[in-house]
């Protein structure tokens, strides 16, 4: 909230605190952000094992098909 927001009206609103607060979800915050902070490094380490797989296949290293 302490943010500068840029708009085009003269009373611009913060977004997530209009989405959450409208649906009830605002003091759930914390928690939100644990979870997509959770999923998005779970995700990065599924990325990099998935790259590091690929690249080994790539190099000859054992034949699937």
């Amino acid at each position: 909230m302490l943010l500068p927001l840029v708009g085009f009206s003269d009373q611009p609103e913060h977004d997530w605190n209009y989405l959450l607060g409208a649906m009830h979800l605002l003091p759930m915050d914390h928690a939100l952000a644990f979870a997509i902070r959770a999923m998005a490094a779970i995700l990065g380490a599924a990325s990099l094992a998935f790259a590091v797989w690929l690249l080994r296949m790539m190099s000859g290293g054992q034949k699937t098909f």
